[in-house]
């Protein structure tokens, strides 16, 4: 069965399939164009959220306010995996992906 992850960048928000733990660090480093820096909380205690830890320097262009944090760049949200060896983060179900995206969407600019 597949996973997914939600990816949010400044014009959009979809989802895409995502590789299994071991690679998916890998991949968020791919899909923020850059070093990960994950927000300290988790959204809505369910989500990390991984961005490019140099994005506010870089003059990313912004993407959405969330938990009191400017978020610019390219945002991705992950499921909360407890394997803290491979960065925390696990994809989710599809059906739960699509209603991040229509959560997300309504928090866009």
């Amino acid at each position: 069965m597949s996973q997914f992850v939600v990816i949010a960048t400044p014009t959009s928000v979809e989802k895409s399939e995502c590789p299994n733990e071991p690679e998916l660090f890998k991949q968020l480093q791919t899909w923020v164009d850059g070093y990960v820096q994950l927000v300290p909380q988790a959204y809505q205690e369910k989500y990390r959220i991984a961005t490019n830890e140099d994005g506010k320097p870089k003059g990313l262009p912004h993407t959405m306010h969330i938990m009191g944090h400017e978020l610019v760049g390219t945002i991705v949200f992950a499921g909360i995996s407890n394997n803290t060896e491979h960065c925390g983060c696990v994809g989710m179900p599809e059906e739960e992906a699509d209603k991040l995206v229509e959560d997300l969407k309504s928090l866009m600019h």
